[in-house]
């Protein structure tokens, strides 16, 4: 088990000790996370050590976006909130902060970003040479832009109190943001959106016992969690509910998903889009027969309207369909699967019959391990900008910050996700493992070179199949992919 599955694993149980003395909306589990967080420090200890330093109350600034009001609920919150106001994911983040700004004597501030998943506002001021924020929080969807010109971005490897080895850290993302020597972005625990953007699969309980079907954790647990048990499944439950022959929106269906369902099936079924070579250039790897295979199986189980309500078919009908359409049946028992991202638990709060969350499936059961990834849109990566001349308490800032949200706000966020429901406890942290310890950073999926992600995603609403729609674009893909290694590597 990874450094990071054993901390969340030491963490939870202690929640999930708590939970005899109340549920979700009872106020003794706010006040379990204290325990936690002082059991799991001393843990770390070693790991991480007051840096004994003294900023002089100095205000600290960072890049970021404030959604409260959203209709995901995950939007309600983010690491500068400032006033604890009883929610236990509110708390947590108030928590972390002021322990850093106690620890360091600084003030954690946002600079708001207003222009949604663009990075404008960042590379305007930092063309201008303004230093109004030291760090930021940049969503993934808006990366390619950042690092389309080396100049914007400081190497994190030359700050020199950052170390990003630590377990707060997300080890895959730092791996996949190692590009060409240079380190300008990673993921961890201070990155809220991706820690809860992870893409899974939610089940509704109460159809698995009525229909007879198999227990899921089991499946995960076997290696048997795989597409074909997924499409099994899924027919098996589908019903004509209201017996006119028709397929619609009143049916019974076994999944439903969103317009990048397809892109996630690969890589939960071990196809990446890029790669590694063995000198450490990118290369696009998708044009496999692995893929093709994926995609044919995949696109006769969404597109069959007896069984599957994809989003692009039901989205103009409602005013939210994620809400109006899809929340709406998973709480009515009448959707079996969900596929989209973990925050969505926080939006189910008060669904009566019980849920659980599963990884993606697997090819077959041969793939040793379970993938999944993040949603580009939703999920923020830690940038510097060229411009921070503090770089020594950027990194004391950082650091702490992203130790305490490890040791606050991601159990508690876990706590608010599934504890709070009345499934296996031991079951909700064996899935929340694995999701956090098997994300793909796929390079091909944050630059989307010559579109060719989006060229997935849109084959089910095409005649054509994969490979005649990938050979016509090739050429484009590359030659996208060539441009954006140049410009890595200083060349252009």
């Amino acid at each position: 088990m990874k450094k990071s599955a054993r901390i969340l694993s030491l963490t939870m149980a202690l929640l999930l000790a708590s939970t005899a003395c109340g549920t979700a909306a009872d106020p003794t589990v706010t006040d379990t996370t204290s325990t936690a967080d002082t059991t799991t420090a001393e843990q770390l200890s070693g790991e991480y050590v007051n840096p004994n330093v003294d900023y002089g109350g100095q205000t600290i600034r960072a890049a970021s976006y404030d959604w409260r009001g959203d209709f995901w609920r995950v939007a309600d919150y983010n690491l500068f909130l400032t006033e604890e106001n009883g929610d236990v994911l509110n708390d947590a983040a108030v928590k972390a902060k002021r322990r850093v700004e106690e620890e360091l004597n600084v003030k954690l501030e946002m600079f708001e970003l207003g222009a949604a998943n663009k990075p404008d506002e960042i590379i305007t001021a930092v063309m201008a040479g303004d230093d109004e924020f030291k760090f930021g929080m940049q969503m993934q969807i808006g990366m390619p832009k950042l690092l389309g010109d080396t100049s914007i971005l400081v190497d994190l490897n030359s700050v020199p109190t950052l170390d990003l080895s630590h377990s707060w850290w997300d080890q895959n993302a730092v791996e996949a943001y190692s590009l060409y020597g240079k380190q300008y972005a990673a993921v961890g625990d201070i990155c809220y959106y991706s820690k809860t953007s992870l893409i899974s699969y939610f089940f509704n309980q109460q159809m698995i016992i009525d229909n007879n079907l198999d227990n899921p954790y089991d499946l995960v647990r076997e290696g048997k969690w795989t597409l074909e048990k997924l499409d099994q499944m899924v027919r098996d439950v589908s019903r004509d509910l209201n017996g006119n022959t028709e397929y619609d929106t009143d049916d019974q269906y076994g999944f439903m998903g969103e317009r990048a369902s397809m892109a996630y099936t690969l890589i939960g079924c071990g196809q990446r889009f890029s790669d590694r070579d063995e000198s450490g250039d990118i290369e696009i790897v998708i044009n496999t027969p692995r893929t093709v295979d994926v995609i044919e199986r995949f696109l006769k189980l969404i597109n069959d309207p007896s069984c599957s309500l994809p989003v692009y078919k039901h989205e103009k009908n409602f005013d939210n369909v994620w809400v109006d359409l899809f929340l709406a049946k998973l709480k009515d028992n009448t959707a079996l699967f969900f596929s989209n991202q973990l925050y969505v638990a926080l939006n189910m709060r008060d669904m009566e019959a019980d849920f659980g969350i599963l990884p993606l499936p697997k090819y077959d059961e041969t793939q040793k391990d379970y993938y999944t990834t993040t949603s580009s849109w939703w999920s923020d990566n830690l940038i510097i900008p060229a411009t921070n001349n503090e770089l020594e308490m950027t990194g004391h800032v950082i650091e702490a910050l992203g130790f305490y949200a490890q040791q606050y706000v991601t159990p508690a966020f876990v706590n608010e996700t599934v504890i709070s429901k009345t499934i296996r406890d031991e079951d909700s942290v064996e899935m929340i493992n694995i999701l956090y310890d098997s994300v793909i950073y796929d390079m091909a999926m944050i630059f989307e070179w010559g579109g060719v992600v989006n060229l997935v995603n849109k084959l089910p609403l095409k005649d054509t199949g994969f490979a005649s729609t990938y050979a016509a674009e090739e050429s484009k893909i590359l030659a996208s992919l060539a441009s954006t290694v140049k410009t890595l590597k200083g060349e252009q």
